[in-house]
């Protein structure tokens, strides 16, 4: 997959299928240009960025948490 940075909402966030929940408990869409919030009234913007791969970017930056996607074993 792709590696995206989107600016954050209230951390921590935890993935919920295809949203993520910050903790306020605010629902965002995850789209490619932006976190959009359940309401539609509020978008945090993509960071441009040119690491590849997530540890790549993890290892530039302190203060970040990644919310991944949960597979499936086998």
């Amino acid at each position: 997959g792709d590696v995206a940075v989107y600016d954050s909402p209230a951390a921590p966030v935890e993935r919920d299928g295809d949203a993520v929940v910050d903790a306020d408990g605010n629902r965002w869409t995850v789209e490619r240009d932006g976190l959009v919030s359940a309401e539609g009234d509020e978008r945090l913007a993509r960071v441009p960025g040119r690491h590849g791969l997530w540890f790549a970017f993890r290892s530039q930056y302190d203060d970040v948490s990644v919310v991944g996607e949960e597979r499936a074993a086998g």
